[in-house]
């Protein structure tokens, strides 16, 4: 008997470099930011004021296999990305 199994998990949104370009420091604005990228996975309070938006993403894909139930083996690849967005006066910094 052979078989094997395959996984994958997501959590967060993949944020594309183009997506990252259209950010200008200094120009666009908080509510920009939320349309682009939408909500943050978490915020910070930045030292000087003003607040720091956190975007994570983590792709997992396990596998699995084995041959009749005697020999088995299994492999994980993680894939994580994050993305830090300054905001002071609701205009990124």
């Amino acid at each position: 008997v052979i078989g094997s199994a395959n996984e994958t998990e997501i959590v967060g949104r993949q944020i594309s470099g183009a997506t990252l370009s259209a950010i200008t420091p200094g120009t666009t604005t908080e509510d920009q930011v939320l349309d682009l990228l939408g909500a943050p996975s978490r915020t910070m309070q930045a030292d000087e004021g003003g607040m720091i938006y956190v975007y994570e993403y983590q792709k997992t894909t396990s596998s699995a296999g084995y041959l009749l139930f005697v020999f088995g083996g299994k492999s994980q690849k993680t894939e994580t990305q994050t993305g830090y967005v300054r905001l002071q006066h609701g205009v990124v910094q």
